[in-house]
């Protein structure tokens, strides 16, 4: 049962209240907005009912309640890193697409020569056609890099929870009673426990094999991307090019500069030749990046979050929600660490004054959470009465 809302308050109540009427307001707001899932929702009501049978001096709900919203926050981060990976090689691939498209209508407009279609035009266009199609094999690869590592990430947690289960099997069967005790009730614990940790060495293959997959995907990977250096040595200056061979035929730099000057086809297309030029010569760099920032994001699917991020990839697949579900989160956390000083302020010694202190700071400005403040002070109004209710 919550505290009284007003009358006279020994020190550990005037703490529990100020703390329940922040938390409970988060609470609220988490709810609305579906900030946190199911269990995590549940496991924060349950702290919050503790709470209030709490005499000793253990951590706060709300700071814990803090830590919930960090471990999501981070999750709908990498959620945006990699969604934001894809779009960005996509956008890569639809300007190229775009501007080669334009190259043709030009070309197809224009009087081209036999000697300029041989010598540049003709060449170019099919190196255009084959480095798109180098790109969106990367795309594709990409992808399964990613499906790879998250079905890694799943055998991993599959394999700690195994290894979690022989652990406490083989301490129970070295204990000094389990074998004295010999009881057919000893005896079921003991085959369901078995039952649990049969699985182990099925969940370690399976987590080997998964490693492997992410193995040969990352390599599938790294050949796009070799391919695609190797496309893009064509279109830059010999001064700048690696060690790598261009052979002469490939050479797209040298076939457009042996164009006669004044062909009429060349002074015509030069501008969006030179564009695409400065569009492949990045690409090599741009995807590499790409690469790396993926797997930086994906590392961050450690053992705490890696169940948040799989439940809310089913449930929410929409990256624009999840994008907005990380600004709220990102916020509440910030008004969070705010409204903790008002939880441990001494002078905030009777209701009136921490409810007063409670809605100023909900509605400064600025604040990283001015966006929310309205949502906030009816979350605010919901905890009062709730907790009115309960006194």
């Amino acid at each position: 049962m919550l505290v009284p809302m007003g009358g006279n308050m020994d020190a550990t109540q005037t703490a529990r209240q100020r703390e329940g009427l922040i938390t409970l307001t988060a609470m609220h707001y988490i709810e609305e907005h579906g900030l946190l899932d199911g269990a995590q929702l549940n496991d924060a009501k349950e702290s919050l009912r503790a709470l209030f049978l709490r005499t000793s001096g253990a951590e706060t709900m709300l700071r814990r309640l803090i830590e919930m919203l960090k471990v999501r926050r981070n999750m709908h981060s990498t959620f945006s890193r990699i969604s934001s990976t894809f779009m960005a090689i996509r956008r890569s691939i639809d300007a190229m697409e775009e501007r080669g498209f334009n190259l043709r209508r030009l070309i197809e407009q224009s009087a081209v020569s036999a000697e300029a279609s041989a010598q540049f035009v003709g060449p170019f266009l099919s190196f255009s056609i084959q480095f798109l199609q180098k790109m969106s094999a990367f795309e594709k690869v990409l992808q399964k890099y990613l499906v790879a590592r998250e079905q890694e990430v799943r055998s991993q947690a599959g394999f700690r929870i195994a290894q979690e289960s022989r652990r406490r099997l083989r301490s129970r069967l070295t204990g000094s009673n389990v074998v004295k005790q010999g009881s057919s009730t000893v005896e079921m614990r003991i085959e369901n426990e078995l039952a649990t940790s049969i699985n182990y060495d099925e969940a370690e293959a399976g987590m080997h094999a998964a490693a492997r997959q992410v193995g040969a995907a990352e390599a599938e990977v790294q050949t796009q991307l070799k391919a695609i250096h190797a496309m893009c040595q064509a279109v830059t200056e010999p001064a700048k090019r690696d060690s790598a061979v261009v052979k002469p035929e490939d050479d797209m730099l040298a076939r457009f500069a042996g164009l006669p000057a004044n062909d009429a086809a060349r002074v015509r297309i030069e501008r969006p030749v030179r564009e695409l030029f400065a569009l492949y010569q990045r690409a090599d760099g741009m995807f590499k990046l790409d690469f790396d920032r993926l797997k930086h994001a994906l590392r961050r699917l450690g053992t705490d979050s890696s169940g948040a991020y799989f439940n809310a990839k089913d449930t929410d697949r929409d990256i624009s929600a999840k994008r907005d579900k990380l600004r709220k989160v990102e916020a509440l956390i910030q008004f969070l660490e705010r409204a903790a000083t008002l939880a441990t302020a001494e002078h905030l010694d009777t209701y009136p004054k921490l409810s007063k202190a409670f809605s100023d700071a909900i509605a400064e400005k600025p604040s990283a959470w001015a966006f929310a403040a309205e949502h906030l002070l009816s979350a605010k109004v919901r905890a009062e009465a709730e907790m009115s209710s309960l006194s």
